[in-house]
């Protein structure tokens, strides 16, 4: 039971972490050159398809992190570790939930042919800054729970 949980909950961490990676590495640097609409447009058929695996992705790395406490509560360092992980994970959600996931919502109820371009400059900037910070908690996430596995 503990192996299979180990290996569910560094795999959901690792591909949302990955996921994350990819955004930050290719996909923000290309929006930031496109024009507004050109940048909306992206978003519009981007987002969606990402939203559907991502959220749920570090969930699962929550909730087996979590259910790793209960059963592996002896080993004081891997123990360790996964609440480290589990505080990652958090952070993670948190940001999505609280920052990104609004701002996604809201640019979805635009008019791609009224995208105004200051305030989509605006919104870009506030979700990659945010975004950055959600892959740095995915990816510190991810080595605490490979940590784990390794301690």
């Amino acid at each position: 039971m503990e192996g299979t949980l180990r290996f569910v909950n560094v795999f959901a961490a690792a591909i949302s972490a990955g996921t994350f990676l990819a955004v930050q590495a290719a996909v923000v640097p290309t929006v930031r050159l496109l024009p507004a609409k050109a940048g909306h447009l992206f978003h519009l058929r981007f987002d969606p398809k990402v939203d559907r695996f991502n959220p749920p992705l570090v969930g699962v790395a929550a909730l087996t992190g979590f259910a790793l406490l209960a059963v592996d509560w002896g080993d004081r360092a891997a123990t360790a570790l996964v609440a480290a992980g589990l505080i990652g994970s958090a952070v993670t959600g948190l940001v999505s939930a609280l920052v990104n996931m609004p701002i996604n919502h809201a640019v979805a109820r635009w008019s791609n042919a009224d995208v105004d371009e200051t305030e989509w400059r605006r919104l870009r900037v506030r979700w990659n800054r945010f975004h950055l910070i959600r892959t740095i908690a995915a990816l510190f996430a991810l080595g605490c729970y490979l940590a784990a596995v390794l301690a």
